[in-house]
């Protein structure tokens, strides 16, 4: 089953106390596990954007405000929950798969894309504490991990905040010695236990964020699949 990440920015010339502000959705990447794929696999693929959305006024006089957002290097992210493994890739799943020759899905694996994908790479690990170690290319590396070891549940939403840091010492690009927030996650939407909001304060689509999201994405689709089984309750 698939699912959809979704990006929003908020509009910096909202009303004053306007709440919730006017936000924009600038970015799409649909989360899935390939048909006939090893069940390991998953893949969080960058959707283009519907005639709708390119024919909102609103939307392109806030695209022209601001001028930094672009269509996203990062198309295609792989990753192995197996491997612990994720990679970043500028073109889309299926092209990539056409590319390796006589290659079907169920052949297709992580160790397939490393020489074909320049995006960046990364891994993680769950214990103690929710932890990544990203290569955005060779002299880049950024280290992200959870404030606390709970961050996943059976009977609840995924709930974190994950920390940034440029070495594995918590010091933050700045030199202090508190790690910005990089990822915070608000809350799930009123009877969607699929929906997750998550805070940023920078937009940005590459392995950095989409190896966290790829990854909380799994701890999500579990506790949705927990929480829509039926339910019977005693009166006695």
């Amino acid at each position: 089953m698939a699912a959809v990440i979704s990006f929003y920015v908020t509009d910096p010339n909202s009303p004053t106390g306007l709440y919730p502000p006017n936000r924009f959705n600038v970015y799409d990447f649909e989360f899935y596990t390939p048909e006939g794929s090893d069940q390991n696999l998953r893949v969080l693929e960058y959707l283009e954007p519907s005639d709708s959305a390119a024919s909102n006024t609103s939307y392109n006089e806030f695209r022209n405000l601001t001028s930094f957002l672009r269509l996203p290097d990062l198309r295609t992210l792989v990753l192995d929950t197996a491997q612990r493994r994720f990679i970043g890739c500028s073109a889309g799943f299926k092209d990539l798969v056409q590319s390796f020759a006589n290659a079907t899905y169920a052949q297709v694996s992580l160790d397939l894309f490393l020489n074909s994908c320049s995006e960046g790479e990364g891994t993680y690990q769950n214990n103690p504490y929710l932890q990544f170690s990203i290569d955005k290319n060779s002299s880049s590396s950024v280290h992200i991990q959870a404030e606390s070891k709970e961050w996943a549940y059976t009977d609840d939403a995924p709930s974190f905040s994950l920390l940034r840091s440029t070495n594995q010492t918590g010091t933050a690009p700045d030199g202090s010695t508190e790690s910005p927030i990089w990822l915070r996650s608000a809350l799930t939407k009123r009877n969607h236990p699929t929906i997750l909001k998550v805070c940023s304060n920078a937009i940005d689509v590459s392995v950095e964020t989409l190896g966290p999201l790829g990854v909380v994405m799994g701890a999500l689709n579990r506790f949705s699949v927990f929480i829509s089984r039926p339910r019977i309750f005693s009166t006695v």
